[in-house]
């Protein structure tokens, strides 16, 4: 969850709750609490960070794993190409690359590092079962950026 500039982690049960039901959320991360005044400095760090960001670096692609990101915006694209051609790092992969070609990371000020962080632990949660998993969410995700952008 991201909200006021900061990502929150929910969990769903809560350890002094005896509900099993109950959700809170936790700060993850405090990610720049930004007051009006230091807006415009977070915003010239994080574009510094940008400019050297190498995001076939930072997220280990191959060459093919980039010929597949590079059609992200068809209606073809194969979710299951990435998922097998990024060791099963889908939706890590695909998040981050969406929010860096959009310029995200700028627009909502958060540093891609945080945002790896933040990724890497929704893609952690979600369980091994055969159709609501993570590549199904993930390729909901991106056919509703699809249908978003076009």
């Amino acid at each position: 969850m991201i909200t006021s500039g900061s990502i929150y982690e929910t969990f769903h049960k809560a350890p002094e709750c005896k509900d099993k039901d109950s959700s809170v959320a936790s700060p993850l991360i405090k990610q720049n609490s930004i007051e009006k005044k230091d807006s415009y400095e977070v915003l010239k760090q994080i574009k510094r960070k940008l400019e050297k960001y190498d995001l076939k670096k930072e997220l280990d692609l191959s060459s093919e794993s980039i010929r597949i990101l590079e059609d992200v915006n068809e209606l073809e694209f194969n979710i299951f190409d990435l998922s097998r051609e990024t060791n099963y790092n889908e939706l890590v992969v695909l998040a981050t690359y969406l929010m860096y070609k959009n310029d995200m990371f700028v627009n909502l000020t958060i540093e891609p590092k945080t945002f790896s962080i933040f990724i890497k632990s929704i893609q952690e949660g979600y369980n091994g079962v055969a159709y609501h998993n993570k590549v199904h969410g993930m390729d909901v995700g991106r056919l509703a950026y699809y249908y978003a952008t076009s």
